[in-house]
């Protein structure tokens, strides 16, 4: 690793250094001024600088503003290792909330005072959307959270990529927010949301909910599933694939959201009962459009056979519960509830942790930690009634 001295006079050294190239392909320079007694103690000093650089310790300096840096972060991290969903969202919020306001500033300049600055003006600025009294809202602390997230990602990466100095999100006041309340029903709502469902609701959507009732499967992986996903055999569906919709794209695949959510599981028997007739009536809908029908293999498709937007599910779902006067939940909730049934049942974690295709058990006893003690109780009295009630401790 090469590098030099400058004499800058006044006791002062420049200490340059040369360590590899770029994400450009340009040689990349490290400096240090020092004020050192004389040239041999700046020699020591350059040895010493060296050594930082070669284990990583430092950063190039550049005139890179986050204008630039975040189109690379995104091309570079982001688009690689996330899904597009989540890079269109990063990209709309880095131009709507970001880049207006630090955009043009020096990446390695931005300091922890702009990120508190430009939190707090997120947090008073009115946005295009009204309250139920015709003001203008205020972006929400969870939007100015987010904001954060992906600030302190774009920063993390910078700091691997040697190209800043440290993280200035490790030095701000995180912007507080509630997480949206985990919603759920118990067994008697949930048993007549079933019987209504199997009275009133459509073929389509009776199928999609009560199968995401009774498998906890998320909206992207339902409407993913294909016809030869379905073991009728031996009632078994496996989840290899998820939906998604992107705002000018429409509905796409992808993988599952993580590996563990590449699952076969059990489902009851009322499912395949559903998923029997649907495939009856959508055949039918494929032979009266003819070569109009545009050929999806997924279960649930629109009228002409496309793959189904994720979000049109959930949105019937919300108008059916309104109409027919259940407490309102989302769609997702469903999820929720299927778990919270199981744990709630004594079922073990690891099996409800697996069904769900969560990457960690440990994910799923800090969603369900209410339902686990609720049914850690159950199993104590339960013990309790068939070992111990009628002994007396003397």
């Amino acid at each position: 690793m090469a590098g030099n001295i400058i004499d800058m006079g006044n006791g002062k050294y420049r200490l340059r250094v040369s360590n590899g190239f770029d994400l450009n392909g340009k040689r990349k320079y490290y400096n240090k001024t020092v004020s050192c007694p004389s040239k041999r103690e700046a020699e020591k000093e350059l040895a010493r600088f060296v050594t930082s650089i070669e284990g990583g310790c430092t950063y190039s300096a550049s005139k890179t503003t986050l204008n630039e840096y975040s189109q690379m972060w995104l091309e570079t991290y982001v688009k690689p290792n996330l899904s597009p969903t989540t890079y269109q969202s990063y990209n709309e919020k880095l131009n709507m909330h970001i880049l207006p306001y630090l955009g043009s500033k020096r990446l390695d300049k931005i300091k922890p005072l702009d990120l508190d600055n430009l939190y707090n003006f997120l947090l008073t600025k009115p946005t295009n959307r009204k309250d139920e009294l015709g003001n203008f809202k205020t972006l929400s602390p969870a939007s100015v959270h987010r904001v954060h997230e992906i600030l302190s990602s774009i920063f993390n990466n910078a700091l691997r990529w040697d190209l800043v100095p440290y993280n200035p999100c490790t030095k701000v006041v995180q912007p507080k927010f509630r997480r949206t309340k985990m919603s759920c029903y118990d067994e008697n709502t949930s048993r007549r949301l079933i019987n209504c469902l199997l009275e009133k609701a459509p073929l389509k959507y009776k199928c999609f909910v009560i199968l995401a009732i009774l498998t906890g499967f998320r909206r992207g992986e339902v409407v993913g599933l294909h016809w030869d996903d379905i073991d009728f055999k031996n009632n078994t569906i496996t989840v290899n694939r998820s939906a998604y919709y992107l705002s000018g794209n429409g509905t796409n695949e992808k993988a599952p959201k993580s590996e563990t959510s590449n699952r076969t599981i059990s489902v009851p028997g009322i499912c395949f009962d559903l998923l029997k007739q649907w495939r009856v009536e959508q055949a039918k809908m494929r032979l009266a459009l003819g070569n109009k029908w545009l050929g999806s293999k997924n279960i649930f498709t629109t009228d002409d056979g496309n793959i189904m937007n994720p979000s049109t599910g959930p949105k019937w779902f919300s108008s059916f519960l309104e109409k027919n006067n259940f407490p309102h939940i989302r769609f997702h909730d469903l999820r929720h509830t299927f778990a919270t049934l199981l744990v709630g049942n004594n079922v073990d974690i690891k099996t409800v942790s697996s069904t769900l295709g969560h990457a960690q058990t440990s994910t799923t006893m800090n969603y369900y930690v209410h339902s686990l003690e609720s049914a850690s109780k159950a199993s104590a009295e339960l013990l309790e009634n068939i070992l111990v009630k009628d002994i007396n401790i003397v």
